[in-house]
């Protein structure tokens, strides 16, 4: 068998895969399954969603995400001064990983 091929994760029915346009789909001829579909957003499309969740993300980075309240005293922090006093109390290796996790990541995720 030469060509591209590809199985249906349902039914095991073997297709051969071509090229579609923009938006539409290919679908099993046994069972009906969405085999592979050409998405409908171009390069602009994509910009605006990546940079629309940048900024969510930075906003949600000085958000407080943690508050304490005694004897009449408010104290927050973000997850960004969490990660400071982590590193300050002696935990350097936690606060690394921490920040890795919570900020480096989802970050460079985006």
């Amino acid at each position: 068998m030469t060509g591209n091929y590809i199985a249906c994760h349902h039914c095991g029915q073997l297709h051969e895969r071509s090229a579609l346009v923009s938006g539409q789909r290919a679908s099993c001829v046994r069972c009906g399954t969405v085999l592979w579909s050409q998405g409908v957003l171009n390069s602009s499309a994509w910009l605006a969603i990546v940079l629309a969740s940048l900024i969510a993300f930075i906003i949600a980075s000085f958000m407080p995400v943690g508050t304490i309240t005694a004897v009449g005293l408010k104290s927050s922090s973000t997850f960004l001064e969490a990660v400071a006093a982590t590193w300050r109390a002696g935990y350097p290796s936690v606060a690394i990983m921490c920040f890795a996790t919570g900020f480096l990541m989802p970050l460079l995720d985006a």
